[in-house]
């Protein structure tokens, strides 16, 4: 058995509940052994928070982008983190794949030519079937852990 993929999420506050339940629906990935989920809320009250945030962010094999209007309207999200993690999916040493959850302008944004999921850029909330749209991500991730493993 392989050492677990890390995974690292990247939300706008404003999709905490979206990206908690995105947790659980990835949940039989981390419960097989496949990957472990780093994100904010993992964070203790008196850790440098922005500190242990960029190491994960550093050490991710797959870097989730959780992509929303408010994403797009955060300087930290996306000035901060989401530059930095399609830097290291340029240099080859993460998969950065955005999940787009509401109808949100992606004309022309830095991760356009990225691996969109679900079902290639469909928002998550145009889906009739929620279950649907989250099995359909975590197959998807499900996919790139494959080929990671492979390499």
């Amino acid at each position: 058995m392989t050492n677990p993929l890390k995974v690292f999420c990247c939300f706008a506050h404003e999709d905490r509940e979206i990206q908690k339940l995105l947790i659980k629906y990835l949940s039989p990935l981390q419960r097989l052994g496949q990957i472990t989920i780093w994100d904010e809320n993992n964070i203790g009250v008196s850790v440098e928070w922005e500190k242990e945030l960029h190491q994960h962010l550093e050490n991710a094999d797959i870097t989730l982008l959780l992509i929303s209007p408010d994403f797009l309207a955060s300087d930290f999200c996306y000035s901060l983190l989401m530059q930095r993690a399609i830097e290291r999916h340029k240099q080859g040493s993460t998969v950065t794949l955005p999940l787009i959850l509401r109808p949100t302008y992606l004309k022309n944004m830095p991760f356009s030519n990225l691996l969109m999921l679900p079902n290639n850029g469909r928002p998550l909330s145009k889906w009739p079937d929620q279950d649907e749209a989250f099995l359909d991500i975590l197959q998807g991730i499900e996919k790139i852990i494959i080929e990671l493993q492979s390499r």
